[in-house]
């Protein structure tokens, strides 16, 4: 789903995590329109609807539900915390994806394709749970 593709280009300004949990702190913020802790399909519309991206999201009952398979409540509803793990999890595929094309577009030996093809490895090893160190 690439719905949030555009809110994903104005998140990716983050300078490490503690920064990236505040920003989506504000827009959780602006999508809990009546301070209940916990947002629906239509809050996470108006709330997402008010961020400046181009293009705009426009987040659809079906998009809103594929997207929180996981991490939406019984009710359809997502807390701040279940918000964040969303959007980092949104974010990790966005930026392989990201990353995926950047690779293929540039020349096969070049020094950017070498480190995009190093970053590309520890991502999926990391996806996969391999362990990275020696024991």
């Amino acid at each position: 789903c690439r719905v949030l593709d555009s809110l994903m280009e104005v998140v990716l300004v983050f300078d490490n995590a503690t920064h990236l949990e505040e920003m989506l702190g504000c827009i959780f913020d602006r999508a809990d329109i009546n301070k209940l802790g916990s947002v629906n399909c239509s809050e996470m519309q108006t709330g997402l609807s008010s961020i400046r991206c181009e293009p705009p999201v426009n987040l659809t009952p079906e998009d809103f539900e594929h997207l929180t398979v996981g991490f939406a409540d019984d009710y359809g509803r997502l807390n701040l915390a279940n918000f964040s793990a969303m959007m980092w999890t949104k974010l990790e595929i966005y930026i392989k994806r990201k990353v995926g094309r950047v690779h293929d577009k540039s020349e096969p030996h070049s020094f950017s394709a070498v480190t995009l093809m190093g970053l590309k490895l520890i991502l999926a090893k990391e996806e996969e749970g391999w362990n990275l160190k020696a024991e």
